[in-house]
Order: structure tokens, then C-alpha cells, then sequence
């Protein structure tokens, strides 16, 4: 104990310089702190330049019209784009199909026949139903020359010097009676005709009982009087159709 303290100053300073070895020690194997964080700055620029230079070309890229970002989506505009026209020229195709002018060609055609054959059929049934022939017609007042003096004064004038009023050739349809050419005939000449429902009353304003009591007009055909109207007998080819005043019972 005598020895320590009479020595006390020399051991102090002894344990100060080892603790300042030791220290120095421990501090001179680790880094400094400051040389990591230099360290660090140093990795950051680098990165922070790489990126300045990666964002310069791609500034200088876009530019140029050709921003490596977007090669995707421009080629899937082209690539649309080019679909559309496809799609477009198909559409073309099959709206100019040569099968589809063809069926419209061949409605149409179909339609025309059926036009066709419709008129060809009425035709047909005109010309059947329009069988025509020849009759001569002859409308007659001669006897009441011979019974002047029991006729009407009135009635004087009408007469004709030869008795006849109308003798002509009238085309006659199949079917048609002595009553319905009688009425056609003296329609387009202008004749006035009194009748109805095949009787006939007056012919040139000559009526019955204009030249006696029994007087008046009846019809023969091929010089035969028949027992039934006009409206009843259905002419034939060639047949003479003689209308006549009588002034006899």
C-alpha cells in the first residue's frame, strides 16, 4: 500500500495511457462514420447521375418521335388500326358478294315471271271469254205506211220514206240476247229506245198504240217470232235480228 501511493502519480498516468491505447485501438479497426456516409452520397450521385442521363435520352428519344414508354400501346394502335381496315375491306367483300346480287337477280326474275305469266293468264281468259261473231239487225216501221190513216198526226214525221229506220251488221259477243244488242246498237247510233227488262215500248218515239190499238213492236230472228222476251233469246253466228212495227192484232 506504501508503495502505491508513493507511486500513485505513475500509475494514473500508466492507466490513462492504456485506456488511450485501447481506444485508439477500437477506433483505428471500424470506419469512420463520416467515410460511410460519404460513401453513400457518392453511390446516390452516381445513381442520381445514371438516372439524369437514363430521363436525357429518353427526353432526346421523344423528340425524335419515338418514346421507348410507348412502343407498346403504338403497336397495339397500328395493330388495331390495321384490324379496322381488315374488318372494313371483309365487310366490303361480303356487302359486294357476288351470292347476294345473284338471289336479288333471282327474286327479281322469279317476280317478273310471275308478272309475266299473271298477264299471259289474263290474256288467256280475255280472249276466252271475248269469242265474238256477226248478226245483221234490222229496225223496221214499213207497215205503218200502209196504215197512214191510223197514226198519230203527231207521229207523221217519224216515219221514214221506206219505213226503215236502221239495217246493219253488229258484232255480237258469245252470250249476249236479242234485248242487249237491241240497246247497244240503238245507244251509239243516237236511236231513242223506250224499254226495260226486255219489253220494249217505243223505238223512235213510235210507241204502242201510236197506229191502232193492238200496234206496237215485236222482234224475229231469221224470220221466226218467238213465244219469249228478247232478253230471253241468246243469239247465234249469222243470225238476222228484224225488229218490226205492227199495226194488225
Amino acid at each position: 500500500m506504501q508503495w502505491i501511493k508513493a507511486h500513485k502519480n505513475i500509475i494514473i498516468a500508466g492507466s490513462i495511457t492504456v485506456i488511450v491505447l485501447v481506444a485508439a485501438f477500437f477506433l483505428g479497426g471500424t470506419k469512420p462514420s463520416g467515410s460511410t456516409d460519404n460513401e453513400t452520397a457518392a453511390t446516390e450521385a452516381t445513381q442520381e447521375n445514371k438516372t439524369t442521363i437514363s430521363n436525357s435520352d429518353a427526353s432526346k428519344t421523344s423528340e425524335e418521335g419515338r418514346p421507348e414508354g410507348n412502343d407498346a400501346e403504338s403497336r397495339n394502335q397500328i395493330e388495331t388500326g390495321s384490324a379496322t381496315t381488315t374488318a372494313t375491306k371483309k365487310e366490303t367483300t361480303v356487302s359486294d358478294d357476288t351470292p347476294v346480287t345473284e338471289t336479288t337477280t333471282t327474286a327479281e326474275s322469279a317476280s317478273a315471271t310471275e308478272t309475266t305469266t299473271a298477264t299471259e293468264s289474263t290474256a288467256e281468259a280475255v280472249n276466252t271469254q271475248a269469242v265474238t261473231f256477226q248478226c245483221t239487225l234490222t229496225i223496221s216501221c214499213a207497215e205503218i205506211l200502209s196504215h197512214m190513216d191510223s197514226l198519230k198526226p203527231e207521229k207523221a214525221g217519224l216515219v221514214p220514206s221506206d219505213g226503215t229506220i236502221l239495217s246493219t251488221t253488229v258484232t255480237v259477243t258469245e252470250g249476249e240476247t236479242v234485248y242487249d244488242v237491241l240497246r247497244r246498237t240503238c245507244t251509239n247510233a243516237g236511236i231513242p229506245l223506250d224499254a226495260s227488262s226486255g219489253y220494249v215500248r217505243g223505238i223512235q218515239n213510235l210507241y204502242e198504240r201510236d197506229c191502232g190499238t193492238y200496234s206496237g213492236w215485236m222482234y224475229c230472228v231469221n224470220g221466226v217470232y218467238p213465244n219469249y222476251g228478247a232478253a230471253s233469246y241468246v243469239l247465234k253466228e249469222g243470225d238476222s235480228i228484224q225488229w218490226n212495227y205492227s199495226c194488225s192484232e
